[in-house]
C-alpha cells in the first residue's frame, strides 16, 4: 500500500471546523495542541497557528483505562515529554482561558491526569503575527498513568487491542495523526506509527473509511 509521507503541503489553518466544548469567556489565550486535544475533547477556537515549542517532544506514553481502553487492556495516548534541545511542531488554538482551565480539570479527573499546564515560548511557522507564548499540557513522569515508551511493535499491539467507553483506541490515534497530517506537522515517528497500524488492517470494520483519507498516499 502507498506509504504516508511527512511531506509539506499548503493548507489553510482556517479550513478545519471545531466543536463547542466550553463556553467562551472574554479573556483568551493560546493552547498548544500536539494533535489530540481538540479532536478528543472539543474546543471552540477563534484563531489557529501552526508552530513550534522548544525542549519538548511528542510521544505516545500515557495510559487510558476508561475513555480509550480498560484496566486490563489500557489504551495509549500522546503527550509532551521534556527533552532539551528539540523542537516539537503542533497547532496553537486561541480559546478562552476558562476553556483551557476546564480542559485541564477534565484531564485531571480522568486517566489522563498525568499532565501539567505550563506556559511555553512559541514560534509560528508561517507568520510573524501569531502568539509568542502558549499554554501546553506536558507529561508528569511521576503519574501512574505515564509509561516509558515501548517498542513500536508492542505499542501497535496495545492500541489495536484497546477499547474504552468512547470507542477504540485505534480510531482516536488515527484521528490524531490525521489532524497532524492535515496541518503538515513535522513528525516522522507518528506517521510511521500510522503506517504500522494500517498495514495489517486494510479493512477496519469499526472505523468509518472516510476518516482514513489523509493517511494513505
Amino acid at each position: 500500500m502507498p506509504r504516508l509521507k511527512n511531506e509539506k503541503r499548503r493548507v489553510s489553518v482556517e479550513q478545519v471546523p471545531f466543536f463547542i466544548g466550553v463556553s467562551m469567556s472574554k479573556k483568551e489565550s493560546w493552547l498548544f495542541d500536539h494533535g489530540f486535544l481538540a479532536k478528543a475533547d472539543g474546543l471552540q477556537s477563534t484563531g489557529k497557528e501552526v508552530g513550534r515549542i522548544q525542549d519538548y517532544r511528542r510521544a505516545v506514553a500515557v495510559d487510558s483505562t476508561t475513555d480509550w481502553g480498560s484496566p486490563d487492556k489500557p489504551g495509549r495516548l500522546p503527550t509532551l515529554i521534556a527533552k532539551e534541545g528539540v523542537l516539537c511542531e503542533g497547532i496553537a488554538y486561541r480559546v478562552s482561558e476558562a476553556a483551557i482551565q476546564a480542559l485541564h480539570s477534565k484531564l485531571e479527573e480522568s486517566e489522563r491526569s498525568s499532565t501539567e499546564l505550563k506556559r511555553l515560548n512559541f514560534e509560528c511557522r508561517d507568520t510573524g503575527a501569531g502568539p509568542q507564548s502558549v499554554y501546553a499540557l506536558v507529561a508528569l513522569d511521576e503519574s501512574s498513568f505515564f509509561r516509558q515508551e515501548e517498542p513500536i511493535g508492542e505499542l501497535v499491539d496495545a492500541i489495536l487491542e484497546a477499547r474504552g467507553s468512547k470507542g477504540s483506541n485505534l480510531e482516536v490515534i488515527l484521528e490524531w495523526i490525521d489532524t497532524m497530517h492535515e496541518f503538515e506537522i513535522d513528525d516522522d515517528a507518528s506517521y510511521e506509527l500510522a503506517n504500522q497500524l494500517l498495514d495489517p488492517h486494510d479493512l477496519l470494520d469499526d472505523i468509518d473509511a472516510s476518516k482514513l483519507k489523509g493517511r494513505r498516499r
